[in-house]
């Protein structure tokens, strides 16, 4: 019975996670209003739940603002462009549907693999500026190579966008947390894909290093011990012989 309520169980575990996904939506809705913010805000969305999902430690309100506000520049700069390709695609692929003949058809499927390219782009190039530090185009770069060059985990992430909106769709009342259980849903391949160029942490390198550093006292500390036990056993050999000499020479 005390496990059950202990805080590390993963029932809790699983609760605190949904309350703090329910949050995050609360909080980019909130700082999406604008529209034009809302790639600082995914930005900040997906900062905060790669560092759940890494089981660190992290404020979610303060963890939030900090990255909205040290990636807003970068993240808008990214997202007003492609919200205005997004928009100008849907139109075109609307014209070329509406056209209706085989011109129109070729547009039309044209214009969706755009989309489609570009949507792949907005899952990856918000969670790598909230969660890497690194410059604008070269971010951008990562943005469109990632989705080929990690497709199974791109895959991973379609499937999972898919199963969140299936859910909001079947289940209504969860669209209040479709904005952060879809960041939180898509962030677990995509932790995967990031980790592979993510330099060994810190702690791990502490962790390491004190170890050696253990491991190195303890070698040295056996080393003396083993020393001092040899002469120790050398003089103990050395007075026996002396003594056993003594004896021969009494006797």
């Amino acid at each position: 019975m005390d496990k059950f309520f202990d805080l590390d169980n993963p029932v809790w575990s699983f609760f605190s996670k949904l309350a703090n996904v329910f949050w995050l939506s609360i909080l980019w809705t909130i700082t999406s209003i604008p529209i034009v913010t809302m790639g600082a805000s995914s930005a900040a969305m997906h900062y905060v739940i790669m560092k759940m999902i890494d089981e660190r430690d992290i404020k979610i309100t303060t963890g939030y603002f900090k990255s909205f506000k040290n990636n807003f520049f970068k993240a808008t700069i990214v997202w007003i462009p492609l919200l205005i390709a997004l928009l100008i695609g849907l139109v075109d692929i609307t014209i070329c549907i509406n056209i209706g003949d085989y011109i129109g058809f070729t547009g039309a499927v044209i214009f969706m693999c755009i989309e489609i390219v570009l949507v792949l782009f907005s899952f990856y190039v918000f969670p790598l500026i909230g969660r890497f530090e690194n410059t604008l185009k070269q971010t951008i770069k990562n943005g469109f190579l990632m989705p080929l060059k990690h497709w199974g985990c791109t895959l991973l992430v379609i499937l999972v966008a898919f199963g969140v909106i299936a859910l909001a769709v079947t289940f209504p009342p969860a669209i209040v947390v479709l904005p952060g259980l879809m960041a939180f849903a898509t962030s677990y391949p995509l932790f995967m894909a990031f980790k592979k160029y993510e330099p060994k942490e810190e702690i791990e390198q502490m962790k390491e290093a004190s170890k050696a550093t253990y491991d190195e006292i303890n070698r040295k500390s056996n080393n003396r011990y083993n020393n001092r036990s040899n002469r120790e056993n050398k003089n103990s050999r050395n007075k026996i012989g002396k003594a056993g000499s003594k004896r021969d020479i009494m006797f």
